[in-house]
C-alpha cells in the first residue's frame, strides 16, 4: 500500500464530514425538544452526544495545523506572517458572513435583536454570550492559532510555548482556578484537545502512519468509530450524572481527547486516494465543508424543524430529526459551493482565483 497524498488526507476528510454530521444531528435532536418545535426529548438524549464532533473538531485542528505547517523536524517551514494571513482568511470571512446572516435573518422573522452578541461574536470577544452560539467554539480555534503563530518566533523550540498552553488547565486546576472570565478561555480543558491532535501530527511527520486501506473500507469503520464516541460521551455524562454533557470535565476532556486520537489515527490510515464517486466521495464532500456546514446549519434546521412542527406536528422523532439534519446538510453545501469555495479561492490568490484546487484551498484549513 501506498503512503496517503499529503496535499489530499483523504481519511482525514472523511472525519471532517463525519464530525460536521454528528454536530447537525445533535443540534437537530436538541432543536426537536425545544417547546416551540415537538416539546420532548428522543431517544432518551443519546443523539445529544453527537456535540462530541466539537471535541473531534478540536482534535482535527490540532492534527491538521502542525500537519500543513511543520517539516518532518516538527519546525516551522512557513512564517508568522504566512501563517497569520492563512488562518484569517479560512476563519473570519466566512464567519462574518455567518453572523451577518443570521442577523438579518432573525431581524426580518422575528424582530430587532439585541446588537451585543452578533459584536461579540463577529470580533471573537473572549467573554460573554455570542449569537450564532457555534462561534463559541472559534473563541478556542483563534486562541489555539495565536498561541502557535506567537511560538513560531521561538523557530525549532515552538513547541514549548504551544504545549505549556495546551497543559495549563492542569496547573490552573491544580492551584484552584475557578475558570470565570477570560481566563475561563484561555485556560480551558479544551486545550487538552489540540494537544492530542499535534501529537498524532508529530507521529504521522516522523513516517509513523505508512500503511493505507482502500476507500471502500473507510465509511464503515469511520461511522462505527464516531458511534463509539457518542455512546462513550453518553456513558461519561451518565457516569457523571449529567447526560448532556454540555460543560466538559478533566476527565471528559482526557477519556473522549484519546478516544478522538485514536479516531484520528484510523482516518488518516484509511484511503489512497480522493474518491470519485459514490458514498465515499459524497462524505468527502462533507468534509470540504464542514466549516460551512458547522456555521450555517442551524438556520436551516430552525427553518425545516418549524415547517415539520407545523406541518406535520405528529411526525416521528426519526423522520423530524433525520430529515431536518438532511435538509441543513444539503443547504449548507449549497453555501459552501457557492460562497465559501470561490472565496477561499480568491482570497488564497486573486489572480488565479479559478485555478486553486480544493485540496489545495482544504489545506488551508481546520474547521
Amino acid at each position: 500500500m501506498t503512503h496517503n497524498d499529503k496535499n489530499t488526507l483523504t481519511g482525514i476528510q472523511y472525519l471532517r464530514g463525519f464530525a460536521a454530521l454528528m454536530v447537525v444531528v445533535c443540534h437537530a435532536s436538541t432543536m426537536f425538544s425545544l417547546e416551540k418545535y415537538f416539546g420532548f426529548t428522543a431517544y432518551k438524549g443519546f443523539l445529544e452526544s453527537g456535540s462530541k464532533g466539537v471535541e473531534l473538531f478540536f482534535v482535527l485542528s490540532g492534527y491538521i495545523i502542525a500537519y500543513t505547517t511543520l517539516n518532518s523536524d516538527l519546525a516551522p517551514k512557513t512564517s508568522i506572517k504566512s501563517f497569520a494571513r492563512r488562518r484569517a482568511f479560512r476563519l473570519l470571512p466566512l464567519m462574518w458572513i455567518s453572523v451577518f446572516g443570521y442577523l438579518v435573518l432573525r431581524t426580518v422573522m422575528v424582530g430587532p435583536q439585541d446588537l451585543g452578541p452578533y459584536i461579540r461574536a463577529a470580533t471573537l470577544y473572549p467573554v460573554g454570550s455570542v449569537s450564532p452560539n457555534v462561534i463559541w467554539t472559534l473563541r478556542h480555534e483563534f486562541l489555539f492559532y495565536l498561541i502557535v503563530g506567537a511560538s513560531f518566533a521561538l523557530g525549532k523550540h515552538w513547541k514549548y510555548t504551544t504545549f505549556a498552553w495546551v497543559l495549563s488547565p492542569l496547573l490552573y486546576l491544580a492551584i484552584g482556578g475557578d475558570g470565570s472570565g477570560v481566563w475561563a478561555l484561555v485556560f480551558s480543558k479544551l486545550n487538552l484537545l489540540f494537544g492530542f491532535g499535534m501529537c498524532i501530527a508529530f507521529l504521522d511527520l516522523k513516517g509513523k502512519f505508512l500503511v493505507s486501506v482502500p476507500n471502500r473500507s473507510a465509511i464503515v469503520v469511520l461511522t462505527a468509530a464516531c458511534m463509539a464516541i457518542m455512546l462513550l460521551d453518553y456513558g461519561l455524562g451518565h457516569l457523571q450524572g449529567d447526560s448532556s454533557s454540555n460543560t466538559p470535565t478533566l476527565l471528559s476532556c482526557l477519556v473522549l481527547g484519546l478516544a478522538c486520537s485514536i479516531v484520528l489515527i484510523l482516518a488518516r490510515c484509511l484511503g489512497n486516494a480522493k474518491p470519485r464517486w459514490g458514498l465515499e466521495a459524497i462524505v468527502f464532500q462533507l468534509g470540504e465543508a464542514s466549516y460551512s456546514i458547522y456555521l450555517f446549519h442551524e438556520m436551516f434546521l430552525s427553518f425545516s424543524l418549524g415547517q415539520f412542527a407545523k406541518r406535520f406536528g405528529s411526525a416521528s422523532p426519526a423522520v423530524a430529526i433525520f430529515g431536518s439534519a438532511l435538509f441543513a446538510v444539503v443547504g449548507t453545501y449549497v453555501i459552501y459551493w457557492l460562497i465559501e469555495r470561490p472565496l477561499l479561492r480568491y482570497l488564497r490568490d486573486p489572480k488565479k482565483s479559478t485555478t486553486v484546487s480544493v485540496v489545495e484551498v482544504e489545506a488551508m484549513g481546520s474547521q
